[in-house]
């Protein structure tokens, strides 16, 4: 589960070890707003999940220069009945920056994957930043014994325009505070 722009597709694919039915079926609702709407859960089993969280404005730079806008809104969007998707695959950065709304929830998904006190899921929440620090707990915790290399971020906040780290700053700056202040390995919910 994650924000999204966190490295989580990597680690599932890895994880999943190829078998292309079972990445899909983790793919889907990778970014699913709470752990009470997976559908395991749902269907009233134990779930074990590791929540990947990281810096927002990086986060935003890995999903919009990957031309994954639309689709991510949309995955964000799921579970808010109100939210009516606005996001085209064309739409830049600096568009959506200059909106100044976050379509894509990523401090509610945060509120309910780290405040979670439900008993159907146990969370292990990590920050993308100190993943590589923190990859054999993840590992581990997972069931996962083979090795993962954490790779490092392409895009940096110092090559992007001034509008667009102005328009990070404005609709994303007390979350990545936030972020910035929560400790790099979080065990949401212990067993």
């Amino acid at each position: 589960m994650s924000i999204g722009g966190v490295g989580s597709s990597s680690l599932v694919a890895h994880i999943e070890d190829g078998d292309k039915d079972r990445i899909w079926h983790h793919q889907r609702r990778k970014h699913c707003l709470s752990p009470d709407l997976l559908p395991e859960v749902q269907q009233g089993l134990w779930v074990r999940a590791c929540f990947m969280f990281g810096d927002p404005y990086a986060a935003m730079l890995s999903v919009f220069s990957r031309g994954l806008q639309r689709r991510h809104e949309r995955s964000m969007g799921f579970g808010r009945p109100e939210h009516r998707p606005v996001l085209r695959d064309d739409t830049t950065l600096e568009e959506y920056l200059a909106g100044g709304v976050d379509r894509f929830f990523i401090g509610d998904h945060m509120d309910h994957w780290l405040e979670y006190s439900g008993d159907q899921v146990q969370i292990l929440a990590v920050k993308y930043e100190n993943l590589a620090n923190h990859i054999d707990d993840v590992l581990a915790f997972l069931g996962c014994d083979r090795p993962f290399e954490v790779l490092p971020r392409t895009r940096r906040l110092e090559d992007q325009s001034e509008a667009v780290r102005v328009g990070l700053e404005s609709l994303y700056g007390d979350l990545k505070a936030r972020v910035d202040a929560l400790p790099a390995l979080i065990r949401v919910t212990e067993s």
